[in-house]
């Protein structure tokens, strides 16, 4: 049964945020990025040769005029007199737009943020009528597009608790979204929202 087909059936306010992140794979916090694959298993040396070269490679802008031979890169400065420590002056963030690394990077750092989100107690539950399991929905998501599904509990609250609830896990989303390096994009991010009200017994959308 879908999202809203079920508050339908319960005659329960739902609410589905799609909200957009902006730059998802250009504006990805490396520090983040570096916990997250550490929280999967990846050794620190595989992390810092991929995020290392994010950094540091050299970018060229080719048009259909020519291509930009001077290109722009992170800077190295000297440590010492024996050898050179990678310090960017102007320090890149992102995982690279097409890069083969960025969608499984994005994918671990999605699923912690994923993790948090739930561990607030946010989301819905859904019961399976066949089965009678419940399960946690938390969000659905598509690289940086993502659905977070909200479903009030059968009369145990009302409109404006439940929106007021809403409200807060969108802001939680949002800072989850600021501390990996990116942000909410207001102009592409929508909000739906089904509620009902009891005429005479007989429950009538709003």
């Amino acid at each position: 049964m879908g999202f809203f087909d079920r508050a339908m059936t319960l005659h329960v306010p739902a609410v589905m945020n799609s909200v957009d992140a902006e730059q998802c794979y250009d504006a990805v916090n490396h520090g983040a990025t570096s916990l997250a694959m550490q929280a999967y298993g990846m050794s620190i040396e595989q992390i810092c040769v991929y995020l290392s070269a994010m950094c540091d490679m050299v970018y060229h802008v080719k048009t259909a005029f020519k291509r930009d031979e001077a290109g722009f890169s992170g800077d190295l400065v000297p440590y010492n007199s024996d050898q050179y420590a990678i310090v960017p002056l102007t320090y890149f963030n992102g995982l690279g737009q097409g890069s083969g690394g960025a969608p499984p990077a994005w994918q671990v750092v999605s699923s912690l943020m994923l993790g948090a989100y739930k561990h607030r107690g946010y989301g819905m539950s859904s019961r399976c009528a066949w089965s009678r399991m419940v399960k946690k929905i938390a969000a659905i998501l598509f690289v940086d597009d993502c659905d977070l599904l909200h479903m009030a509990l059968c009369g145990m609250i009302t409109l404006v608790q439940f929106l007021l609830r809403v409200q807060a896990e969108l802001y939680f989303w949002a800072r989850l979204l600021q501390v990996t390096g990116g942000d909410l994009k207001p102009a592409k991010s929508f909000w739906y929202l089904i509620a009902f009200k009891f005429v005479r017994g007989v429950p009538v959308m709003r």
